[in-house]
């Protein structure tokens, strides 16, 4: 047992060393490669940890009541999240249809969040004495503090205080959930959490616009709510069994309402947000027969050139792109045209044909409603 404690602690004095020189030599003249080095990093520690160590048994009784708490509030968040963003209104994030530059741009991250928990497991599973759960703990807050401070600016308390907020009070959270969880039950439910929580900012083509304040409170609800209720678990398994089994009916339950409300809020037409589905191929290679667009009903002078423009001229909802915008009298005149058309549209469209513009497309999404017309059209 001793023998394993100076094991660990020359794992945690490797770990020192390396961000003291991460910050100090890899952030400061090689920032570019930052990503690189620490990726590299956290696939040879844990390498090595795992050959000094090898792999613990991971069978915890724990493990399916946990990794159930974690994706149970995981879904609520993404559910409630995206339920907000109806109303507060969506951004951009980092996706990429091309799934080359996907994989290039996450794979230095899977590195570093995989390597990063596997070795927080193999190194906790090895500790006796709260003191080295502790230290590790810190020395895994430092690190991805520096990472998550680059580039801030931290010259005004304002921004101090922001990044202190949305940045480093998080982490602290979140590493402390991560510890607490992989040592007393499992790597499943931490890893689980946090390639999620990192990652799906790549894999959402949008994302809701919260803002830092709601930013930072999910950030430490999330993580304080699966540490509460996991070391509710430890202490009362029998009464907690109960519990989880009612909180997953109940995020089925949340979650087969939230869509049928959602998509009946999309397909109304009463709100900010219209989803209709397209019919024609006239917008080729941008969407397609049978795909599903979501439009942002705008005012005729909030269209700009280059938008696909949604209007309405009498025989249903066309959606094509502005080549060009005509302004006289306070009329604005749209001179548009399908990306796959050969020429532009025969009417011009004014201030009363606009409906709104198109701001996502949802591959496939529309097909049901295609068939369903199309039936209907044939009787």
């Amino acid at each position: 047992m001793k023998k394993n404690i100076k094991r660990i602690h020359i794992f945690e004095i490797i770990l020192l060393i390396f961000i003291i020189m991460f910050k100090a030599v890899a952030m400061e003249y090689y920032r570019d490669y930052s990503l690189i080095i620490n990726a590299v990093f956290w696939g040879l520690i844990t390498i090595f940890a795992y050959l000094v160590f090898g792999f613990p048994r991971d069978k915890n009784y724990l493990k399916p009541i946990a990794i159930k708490i974690v994706v149970t509030i995981l879904l609520l968040y993404f559910v409630s999240t995206y339920l907000m963003g109806f109303f507060i209104g969506f951004g951009y994030s980092h996706f990429d249809n091309d799934i080359l530059v996907l994989l290039k741009n996450i794979s230095p991250y899977v590195v570093i969040y995989i390597g990063m928990e596997l070795f927080r497991y193999i190194i906790l599973k090895n500790c006796t004495r709260k003191r080295e759960i502790i230290i590790l703990t810190i020395e895994f807050i430092a690190l991805n503090i520096i990472m998550g401070i680059s580039g801030k600016d931290l010259h005004t308390a304002k921004n101090i205080f922001v990044v202190t907020s949305t940045i480093i009070i998080p982490i602290i959270a979140n590493e402390a959930m991560y510890s607490y969880v992989t040592y007393n039950v499992s790597l499943a439910p931490s890893l689980i959490y946090r390639l999620v929580m990192e990652l799906y900012v790549y894999f959402m083509p949008f994302l809701p616009a919260m803002g830092d304040y709601l930013s930072s409170v999910f950030s430490l609800v999330l993580p304080f709510t699966i540490y509460y209720q996991i070391r509710k678990e430890i202490k009362y398994k029998e009464s907690y069994n109960r519990m989880a089994k009612k909180s997953l009916k109940m995020a089925v339950l949340v979650i087969v309402l939230t869509f049928v409300i959602v998509l009946s809020i999309l397909t109304s037409g009463f709100f900010k947000y219209h989803l209709i589905a397209i019919v024609s191929n006239s917008m080729k290679p941008t969407y397609k027969r049978g795909d599903a667009v979501i439009i942002e009903k705008v005012l005729a002078s909030e269209v700009k050139e280059g938008d696909i423009l949604a209007f309405d001229i009498g025989t249903g909802i066309i959606t094509h792109r502005v080549e060009k915008i005509k302004y006289d009298k306070g009329v604005y005149t749209f001179i548009t045209k399908g990306d796959n058309n050969s020429s532009p549209d025969a009417l011009d469209i004014t201030n009363e044909n606009v409906y709104g513009v198109v701001r996502y497309a949802l591959n496939n999404a529309g097909y049901p409603t295609v068939l369903i017309h199309e039936l209907f059209e044939r009787r």
